[in-house]
Formats: structure tokens, C-alpha cells, sequence
């Protein structure tokens, strides 16, 4: 008997679901479409053995049956009865006498007969089936791939018969983690189930393909989990779970679905929807006395159960929910099933996460005993001795996780083995990070450079892999925790890299450093703007699939505001569909790439690259922020350095009195401003001395600093730095590069400005929409008044008029849309063909759920044109779907370019929609901007442009005009360019 090593509950239970079901369906589905074959000879003792369960008999009879009709020149019907006979015996324990008999039957078979038949593919199917229930799984594959092949070459296979071989096969492929396999057959069998016409089918036999369908979603679900999909493995539960529920039996299928989308909920964090979920597969389980009957569903509920009390830090009741598991397991399973290993592991995080590290360490060591390859083993207790400082044996087990992720042997740093598994990356990624961290600790401890060198390695190796896990899991993966954890890789990459240039100086390490901060300050919109402007075809239909999801997502959230349920159905039902078939494109990108890859998988920026793409007298500034330490990297033309500062308590509090007292217009501020440049900029004094222009590359709460404000010394005299320098802002290095190598289209200037007013017909607000948070809105004319009604912004109008004077002065085109004209249908319609796209109007920044951010402008009067999101509010999430050439995008609105600062992800806001968009340089606000003040800025501005300056120090010139006129910084400085 041979059993995978891994076991996770869901393939146990979707086994037992298998094996509970017996043959009953298939040997239904073969016998109903062969009517025509039945005798009345044998087929009524075979049907009267087979109810009263008299297995031996009705498989003593199966070679009497044949040689009976094969005599009578009957082949069809002889291997038709004999199958019959089969099927029951195979599905009921007596697989042993049951195997031996079909062997020696298709050996003669294949002697005798022509084998491309109906009857003998599903000899041989029912062969695989009978491996199945003796545990023979690898056995099973070739011979079901075998039924499989004769099946679909038969002409007349019945359609529900094939289906069901599809099913089986794909259930034993999902078993042995042969996803690819898998996912061709689940696929092929629930869209021949779904095609089959019931049309004069009896109500059972209905019934029966309903819930085979179902049954094929659930088996999608399990391998969506298996391979790191969780929001489509929730969906796939969800979708079974419906069918099961219209079904007049198979409560136990509901239980197994309800208690799998705990576990996806689990995964996804919804702790609140995991206890709704498990509440439901309990009370099921419960009340029908299933314990015994779903052994492995019961296990799950009681570990899921135990799983969120964790969560919810109630750690007492967890650890009575994993005794519970405990001793259910010790009395239903022998005492050395791999299985058991889990009670223990649960209890062993129980005591993990309360800092009880011994008894954590004593329940993991049994763990494994029980169960050594368990995949999830070995990095607890690398975790566990790294916390215990036992770094040697967190390393040595580290190592043995992430061997097995990566199917090697042995590791090569250079190159990494293909994936069998689509999400071996992911998970090889976490143990290769781990294993980085563990040598960066234990060079702490005793400052020897070779594990400094292992540190870097393993981290530049975890790069390479969840980089690649990135790049093929473009649409569907959770971009916040990716870039999180992203962010994490980087703070071991960086600080080993720093540690290991302060030793020997050598520029590699130099290169290293800045690769971590590179993709670390915008992870997934890098993949993601990357994939916008490359030429393979997969690509382009990746980014293509990604804004018909989001356009579908949108309109999900437009319909929020007006309800209509049977059109969310339907676009429901499409995002999904999008959804599957970027999932299925992602999986065709990784099963399909060369058996080797090199590491070197995403394009890797050098410092002497920045220094070429320089201009003259410019600066780049890059910031990376752990939790204790600041680290920054300045290129200019001529020099690179690096610096460290430890940072902590005191520099954050520092952070946060500069913030207020900007926003306040404290008196203060000239004094929190020059602490920060004393930790920002100062240790770039000397390289930045004839620097007149400085890109800013910031990470964390610094991308909420405009450093425009920060105070230096001059003499006796206290200066912001704007008066010294031009500054620029982006989201990533690579970004900046990507933006700095595009060609220019023309020289040509041209304008097209948005400007609703909100004066006249006004736009009205409903209960739900974002503009009853007034504290979100542009300047001193945001407030809601008291009709819900948007409040008018008069200046934003005489902004875009007086702008376009100065374009039409200077014989440039330019077209303005104000008041009633400035629809949303007139924006998306309009923006094409000018270089600068001018949008001023309220704003609505949301840090909690960024994708309600947006803009509002008119809804479109034209009664003749429909669209869900025609709704006079444009999210983040449509601004992706735009098509844009222009050269700049002003939103001259509030908090454009606020919103939810995430580790590894910078900023989650308008501008880097606009940029993925396609235009290279944004001007969004950082906080709540006044109309009539912004107004003025915003028109010097334009008229430095058409001067002939350069974005950054056209904006800086406006700036210092308002500097010079006395005005305060919350009204100039919070304007800032994104770009360039």
C-alpha cells in the first residue's frame, strides 16, 4: 500500500468522498446507456446479487457470464455483463480477487479482440478504479490514462461515461499533485457533464449528473488550494456548495464544501467569514451523527475550529478544540497514520504563537516522528530554533524544506529546477528566505563574511522565485501580502548586502543592494507595468484579461449604488470566467518554460545604467525602511553611496510631528523639517552639492513626505530644499527608468481639461457615496452641504479657462470640458490624442479600501448611452482600463495621491493607476488641496511650461512664486509631480 508522504486534509477528505460514493454512479452510467445489452438470463441474478450485497457471488459469476455469450459470437454483450460484474466487487474490498480476474481477462482480450471498444476501455477503467480502493494510486495513473485514451478513440462512448472516467482520473492526478494532468481532466469532465442533455432522463438520473457536477467543482476547488488560487478554490466551494444544496440528499457533501471555504477563508485571512463557514459544516457534521462517517471532514472541523480561535488569540479554547482532534484521531486512526502528525503540529503553533517555545518544540518533534517529510514540519521547527538561537539547526532544517519544495537533491544558487508543482515556488521561495535569514542572523552572532555570502545567495534565490511566482500569478494573487512578503526578502537581501560592501567594497553587492530596493518599493505594479510594455503575445493577453477583470470589478462596485441583482449575476458570473481563464493562461506560462531557468528572471538594474539615464547635475534617492533601520542609496552621474541609519521609536515620532505640524502650519515645523533632513538627506551633503534636480524614490511613510519642505541650513539662514533643487517622485527605480528610456512622440504641446464645477446641476449623492466623508475633498469649498449635494469649486473652473488662454496664446491646441460637460463619458472619450490630460474636480482617497478612490466629474445626459459605470465617479480601478498617451496627467483634486501605504507596494493610489495606464508622469496631491490657492499654482505652472521647463522645475518655479508671496507650505507643498 503506498500513500503520498504529504497528506493535506482536503485530499483526504475529497479520497473518502471518493471512495464513499463506490461505483455506484459509474457502473449506473455504463449500465443505463446499455440497455440494449441487458439479458434475462444472467443480468437479473447479477442485479439481484448486487442489492442484497452478495459481492463473492455476483464476482464468481463474471467468467461464466463472458464465456457464456462470447460463445454465442456476442462479444459486445459478453464484456458488457462481465463489466457489470466487475464493478460492483472492485468498489467493495475485493479489489485482491477482483484485480487478478479483469488481468487475466484483457490479456485474453488482447489476444483475441479488437481493443479499440467501448467495453474493454472500461474493463480497463474499472481496473484503475479497483487500484484506487487498494491504495495502489500510482498504479492507477498509466491504467486510467490507458481507459482514458481507448474511451475517447471509441466512436459511441456515451458522453456521461467518458465524463466520469475524466472525473476519477482527474481526483487521482489532484491526489498525486500531478497538477497539470489534473487540471485538463476536471476541466474536460465538468464541461462534458455540464454539455450532456437530460432531456428524458429520469429524475435520478438527473440527479445524479448534478451532482457530478457538482462534485467536479469541488474537485477544482482542491486543486486551486493546491496550487496557491485560494480566491478561486473559494469560489469552486462555493459553486459545489449551491449544487449540493439543491440536491434532496448528500448533506455530508454540503459539510466537506462549507468546511473547505473555511479553510480558504482561513488562508485569505476573513477570520469573521471562516467562523461563519464553520459553523455551518459543524452543525452539519453534529446533527447527523457524521464523526465516523466523515472521518477526515470531522478532523478538519475540529482543526479549523481551532485555527480561529487562535486567530482571535484565544488560545485556551484552541488548544482544547486540537486535544479534541487529539483524541478523535487516536481513537479512529493506528497509531503510526501520517496523518496524526497534525493534531500536533496544531498544537505545537498553538504554544508557537504564545512564545511557549519548549512545549512547541516537544509537540513538533513528535509531529515528525510520526510523520518526517510532512511539508510543513521542517520550517516550524526551523522557526522555533531560530527563535531559540539555535540558527545551525534552523539552517539545517530550512534546508531539508526547501529541497523538497524545489524536487532537488541538491541546490544549485545559479539555477532552479522547473516547479512540478505550480506553487513550489511560492512555498520554495519561503523556506529559501527563511534559509537567508538564518545565515544573516547567524553572521551576527559571529561576524563570519561566508555566511553573510550564504545570506545574500539564499536571498537573491528567494528572489528569483517568488519573483517568478509573481510574473505567473500576474492575475488572482493577493498583491498586498505578495508585496509584503517581498518586502521582508528585501530587508534580509539589503542589510546583507550593506554589511557585506562596508567589508570588502566590492560594486556587486553595490548592485545587489539596489535590486532589493528596486522591486521592493513597488513589487507587483513593476510585473505589471513590465508586462504592459512587452511584446510577447501571452503578455499582452495577461494585461488584457487584467482590465476586463478589473473592469468587471468596477462595475460590481458601480452597482453598489444602484442595485440590480440579476445584472451583478451575470457580471459576476463573467469575472469569474475572466478570472479561470487568467488562471489557466498563468498555469500554461509556468508548465509550459524551459526544464532549467536561469535566476536571473527579471531584468536587473545596475547603478551604472541610473548613472547613464542621469542628466546632468541629477540625483536619484532611494529609501528602504525596516523596522529599525532607514537604509537609502543616491546615484548621481559620478558617484553611488549607501548609508544606514538606525531608526526606531524616536525617528517615528519625529515622522509624525513633522506630518502635523505641516498639515497644522505649526511654527514647529521649520524645526521637525530640519531633523528630517538631517536623516534624509544629510548623509548625501557632499554628493548632492551641485545636484540641481533629485528623483525621490521613498518606501513606507516617507511616500507621504513632501521633501520639498525639509529645512537645511544656509549660512544663518533655515531654507527648504525646493529652493535648492527641483524634486520628482516615483513609485520604483525601474519605474523611473522605464519612464526616462520612452521616446518622445512629439514636441508638440497639447491640453484637454475637466473641470465639473458642481455649481449649477449638481450631482446628487446617495446614502453610500464616498463624499459624505467631507474630510476627503478639495480645499476650502469641499464641505457637504446640506442636501447632499457636491459643494461647488468656482476656481476649478477659471483653472482649466485660464490655462487653455495660455495654450491658445501660444498657438498649442487645447479643449476644455466645464460644468454639465464634464461627464464621465466625455473623459474616457476625450483624453486620447493630447499630451496633457487636466483634471480638476473633488477627490476621494479611501486608506482602508483603495479601490473606492476616484474622482467625481457628471453623469453622461445622453439617455441613448448605458454603462454600469456611467455613474459620475471614476474608481482606481477603471482608471486602469483607460487608454492613455498623454505625456502628463494633472489631478487637481484632494488627496490624489494619498491612500494605503503597504509594505512592498508603496502607495495604493490614483497615480499608479494613471501609470500602468501609460503615461509616465502624474501631479496628484498629497492631502486636501485649497481651490482658489491651487488654482494660482497650477497656472504658473502651465505658463513654465510653455517656457520650455522641464516638469520638475516648472513646478518648482510656481512653488517658489508662492513661497515668495508668503503662503504656507500645507498650500504649496503638497503638490507634487510623480514621474518624469
Amino acid at each position: 500500500m503506498t500513500f503520498k508522504n504529504v497528506l493535506l486534509l482536503n485530499f483526504v477528505i475529497l479520497f473518502s468522498l471518493f471512495l464513499f460514493s463506490k461505483n455506484g454512479f459509474s457502473q449506473n452510467y455504463y449500465e443505463t446507456s446499455f440497455e440494449n445489452l441487458k439479458d434475462s438470463i444472467y443480468y437479473p441474478k447479477i442485479d439481484n446479487f448486487i442489492n442484497k450485497g452478495q459481492v463473492d457471488s455476483v464476482l464468481n459469476l463474471a467468467n461464466e457470464v463472458y464465456d457464456f455469450y462470447n460463445k454465442k459470437n456476442e462479444p459486445n454483450r459478453a464484456l458488457y455483463l462481465f463489466n457489470l460484474c466487475i464493478y460492483f466487487p472492485s468498489g467493495y474490498g475485493l479489489g485482491e480477487k477482483a484485480i487478478p480476474v479483469m488481468q487475466e481477462k484483457l490479456k485474453f482480450l488482447r489476444k483475441n479482440t479488437d481493443t479499440l471498444n467501448v467495453h474493454f476501455g472500461t474493463s480497463i477503467y474499472i481496473l484503475a478504479e479497483a487500484n484506487i480502493r487498494m491504495f495502489e494510486l500510482n498504479t492507477a495513473v498509466p491504467i486510467f490514462n490507458n481507459a482514458i485514451s481507448i474511451l475517447e478513440k471509441t466512436e459511441g462512448t456515451p458522453a456521461l461515461h467518458l465524463a466520469q472516467a475524466y472525473k476519477s482520473a482527474a481526483f487521482l492526478n489532484v491526489y498525486l499533485y500531478n497538477n497539470k494532468r489534473a487540471y485538463k481532466l476536471v476541466k474536460l469532465g465538468l464541461n462534458t457533464f455540464k454539455n450532456v442533455n437530460t432531456d428524458g432522463f429520469t429524475e435520478g438520473k438527473r440527479t445524479q449528473v448534478t451532482y457530478d457536477i457538482a462534485y467536479s467543482y469541488m474537485t477544482f476547488a482542491v486543486l486551486m488550494k493546491q496550487i496557491g488560487q485560494i480566491e478561486l478554490s473559494f469560489e469552486y466551494n462555493k459553486r459545489a456548495l449551491e449544487v449540493f444544496t439543491s440536491l434532496p440528499t448528500g448533506k455530508e457533501n454540503m459539510a466537506v464544501c462549507a468546511n473547505n471555504m473555511t479553510d480558504n477563508c482561513l488562508d485569505m485571512k476573513k477570520y469573521d467569514k471562516a467562523l461563519k463557514y464553520i459553523t455551518v459544516a459543524d452543525s452539519i457534521i453534529v446533527s447527523n451523527n457524521f464523526q465516523k462517517k466523515l472521518k477526515t471532514s470531522y478532523i478538519s472541523v475540529l482543526s479549523n475550529k481551532g485555527k480561529i480561535l487562535m486567530n482571535f488569540e484565544k488560545y485556551a479554547e484552541a488548544d482544547i478544540q486540537f486535544r479534541l482532534l487529539k483524541q478523535f484521531m487516536d481513537k479512529e486512526f493506528k497509531a503510526e497514520d501520517p496523518i496524526k502528525a497534525d493534531a500536533y503540529i496544531l498544537l505545537g503553533k498553538n504554544f508557537s504563537l504564545q512564545n511557549k517555545l519548549d512545549s512547541a518544540l516537544y509537540y513538533y518533534s513528535k509531529g515528525s516522528k510520526i510523520n518526517p517529510k510532512n511539508r510543513e514540519i521542517n520550517i516550524l521547527l526551523a522557526e522555533i530554533y531560530t527563535k531559540k538561537n539555535n540558527f545551525n539547526k534552523a539552517i539545517q532544517y530550512s534546508k531539508l524544506n526547501y529541497l523538497n519544495y524545489l524536487k532537488a537533491e541538491t541546490l544549485k544558487i545559479n539555477y532552479i529546477p522547473k516547479a512540478d508543482d505550480f506553487s513550489d515556488n511560492y512555498n520554495g521561495y519561503k523556506a529559501t528566505y527563511l534559509t537567508a535569514t538564518y545565515y544573516y542572523s547567524f553572521y551576527q552572532q559571529n561576524f563570519n563574511p561566508e555566511m553573510l555570502k550564504k545570506s545574500i545567495q539564499f536571498s537573491n534565490l528567494s528572489d528569483s522565485l517568488i519573483s517568478r511566482h509573481r510574473d505567473a500569478t500576474l492575475i488572482g494573487g493577493d498583491d498586498v501580502v505578495l508585496a509584503n512578503e517581498y518586502h521582508d526578502i528585501a530587508n534580509v537581501g539589503i542589510n546583507a548586502s550593506y554589511d557585506a560592501y562596508e567589508i570588502d567594497k566590492d560594486e556587486k553587492y553595490l548592485n545587489y543592494f539596489l535590486k532589493f530596493i528596486t522591486q521592493t518599493t513597488a513589487f507587483k505594479l513593476n510585473a505589471e507595468v513590465n508586462q504592459v510594455v512587452g511584446e510577447t503575445g501571452s503578455s499582452t493577453e495577461q494585461i488584457q484579461l487584467l482590465q476586463k477583470i478589473r473592469k468587471a470589478e468596477n462595475e460590481l462596485l458601480a452597482l453598489e449604488n444602484n442595485p440590480n441583482p440579476k445584472l451583478e449575476k451575470e457580471i459576476s458570473q463573467k469575472l469569474f470566467n475572466y478570472k479561470v481563464k487568467a488562471f489557466e493562461l498563468s498555469f500554461n506560462l509556468q508548465t509550459n518554460e524551459d526544464n532549467i531557468v536561469s535566476n536571473d528572471l527579471f531584468e536587473e538594474i545596475k547603478y551604472t545604467e541610473i548613472q547613464k539615464n542621469l542628466h546632468d547635475n541629477e540625483a536619484l534617492v532611494a529609501y528602504f525602511m525596516s523596522g529599525t533601520e532607514l537604509f537609502s542609496i543616491l546615484i548621481t552621474q559620478n558617484n553611488v553611496k549607501i548609508n544606514k541609519l538606525e531608526i526606531g521609536d524616536g525617528f517615528n515620532k519625529l515622522l509624525n510631528n513633522y506630518y502635523k505640524s505641516l498639515k497644522t502650519s505649526s511654527p514647529n515645523l521649520k524645526k521637525y523639517a530640519s531633523s528630517m533632513y538631517s536623516y534624509l538627506i544629510s548623509p548625501f551633503s557632499e554628493e548632492i552639492k551641485s545636484v540641481k534636480k533629485l528623483v525621490v524614490i521613498p518606501d513606507g511613510k516617507l511616500a507621504q513626505v513632501p521633501f520639498e519642505t525639509l529645512v537645511y541650513s544656509q549660512g544663518n539662514k533655515s531654507k527648504y530644499l525646493i529652493e535648492k533643487l527641483a524634486i520628482s517622485y516615483n513609485y520604483s527605480v525601474f519605474l523611473w527608468l522605464r519612464s526616462r528610456k520612452l521616446p518622445k512622440e512629439t514636441e508638440m504641446l497639447s491640453f484637454v481639461g475637466f473641470a465639473p464645477v458642481f455649481s449649477d446641476n449638481n450631482c446628487e449623492l446617495n446614502e453610500n457615496s464616498p463624499l459624505r466623508y467631507n474630510n476627503e475633498l478639495r480645499g476650502n469649498y469641499s464641505e457637504i452641504s446640506s442636501n447632499d449635494n457636491l459643494n461647488p469649486l468656482p476656481f476649478s473652473e477659471k483653472e482649466v479657462i485660464d490655462i487653455q488662454k495660455l495654450f491658445v496664446k501660444a498657438k498649442q491646441k487645447a479643449k476644455i470640458f466645464t460644468k454639465e460637460n464634464a461627464t464621465e463619458k466625455n473623459l474616457k472619450e476625450n483624453i486620447k490624442g493630447y499630451s496633457i490630460v487636466h483634471i480638476a474636480t473633488h477627490g476621494y482617497s479611501s486608506k482602508k479600501d483603495p479601490e473606492l478612490s476616484g474622482l467625481f466629474l457628471y453623469k453622461n445626459n445622453d439617455k441613448s448611452f448605458k454603462s454600469v459605470t456611467d455613474d459620475g465617479f471614476i474608481y482606481l480601478g477603471e482608471v486602469f482600463t483607460l487608454k492613455l498617451d498623454a505625456e502628463l496627467v494633472v489631478l487637481s483634486a484632494c488627496k490624489t495621491g494619498a491612500g494605503k501605504i503597504t509594505k512592498g507596494e508603496a502607495v495604493i493610489a490614483l497615480p499608479r493607476a494613471f501609470l500602468f495606464a501609460g503615461t509616465p508622469n502624474l501631479i496628484a496631491s498629497l492631502w486636501k488641496i485649497h481651490d482658489e490657492k491651487t488654482k494660482n499654482l497650477m497656472v504658473n505652472f502651465y505658463k513654465n511650461i510653455l517656457k520650455g521647463m522641464a516638469y520638475p522645475e516648472a513646478l518648482r518655479q510656481a512653488k517658489l512664486l508662492q513661497i515668495k508671496k508668503r503662503e504656507l507650505p500645507i498650500d504649496w507643498s503638497g503638490i507634487v509631480l510623480i514621474g518624469e
